[in-house]
């Protein structure tokens, strides 16, 4: 019986994503590989398979996939219903031992056996962050007590007070003492970069020698933010969950004799299952 494998390449834009799949492809010996890249396109009302392919998915079975999908969706889609349409293509037909997808999606609902964010060395590793204010006023605690406990509200139906009273007394505690509180700061991954919240595994893509310094720096303070502070460093309220990075490489995509860079391919091949 042989178990798909799917993982998911993620990245800044630019980063390499594409180049490390072709790198994974070209090692490839005797598995069968499919890779599916999901894109935004802005003149799209609802997700779609484009038949036509594109640049990127003739570079993939150039490299060896052994099959290759285009889907794109609007920017402002639920990523749930772009997978929703994946899981309704033929392209899922196929007896594939692993399926890599190229994306930018954030929705941990992706089913994946392991998640790779690729980014490319930073100067500054905190820009991998933006800072922001926000009011803490009534609005701001209905919307966090309903992220942080709204799976519960159901079972309270059976209670007799409802999730929406449990809140409403909370405010009655604070009346007269949100004017007074002063705006809140919090940080949140800057555009380009929120898939780094649920990657397991994280790879710096360096042009050269040059360069390492920085990219060791951005892992450094990556995994800085994991420890200690944890996910108090990231604003919750609107679901960010930092997931620990258990594996980290600073490689050259373009090298492929680049010793970190086999070390990364052979990583992200262990998860063919065969059995």
């Amino acid at each position: 019986m042989i178990d798909n494998a799917f993982v998911r390449i993620d990245g800044s834009p630019g980063s390499g994503k594409t180049l490390l799949i072709e790198r994974i492809l070209q090692s490839n010996r005797s598995k069968s590989i499919g890779v599916v890249r999901f894109r935004k396109n802005p003149k799209l009302r609802a997700p779609k398979e484009v038949a036509a392919g594109s640049e990127e998915t003739e570079r993939y079975l150039s490299a060896g996939a052994q099959g290759a999908l285009l889907m794109e969706y609007p920017p402002n889609c639920k990523n749930t219903s772009v997978t929703d349409e994946f899981w309704c293509t033929n392209f899922l037909g196929n007896l594939f031992n692993a399926v890599y997808c190229e994306a930018e999606l954030t929705d941990d609902q992706f089913p994946t056996d392991l998640s790779v964010f690729v980014i490319p060395p930073l100067e500054n590793p905190a820009s991998i962050f933006e800072s922001r204010q926000i009011k803490v006023d009534e609005q701001f605690i209905r919307d966090y007590f309903t992220q942080a406990f709204g799976h519960i509200a159901p079972a309270m139906e059976n209670f007799s007070r409802s999730f929406d009273d449990c809140i409403d007394e909370v405010l009655v505690e604070t009346v007269g003492k949100l004017d007074k509180m002063p705006p809140l700061t919090v940080l949140q991954l800057a555009p380009g970069f929120e898939g780094l919240i649920n990657a397991s595994t994280v790879a710096v893509n360096i042009r050269d020698q040059r360069e390492r310094e920085s990219a060791e720096r951005l892992l450094e303070y990556i995994d800085e933010v994991g420890i200690g502070a944890g996910a108090n460093r990231i604003e919750r309220t609107f679901g960010y969950f930092w997931r620990p990075k258990k594996s980290m490489f600073v490689c050259n995509f373009a090298d492929a004799r680049d010793a970190d860079l086999r070390k990364l391919v052979t990583m992200i091949k262990r998860r063919f299952v065969e059995r």
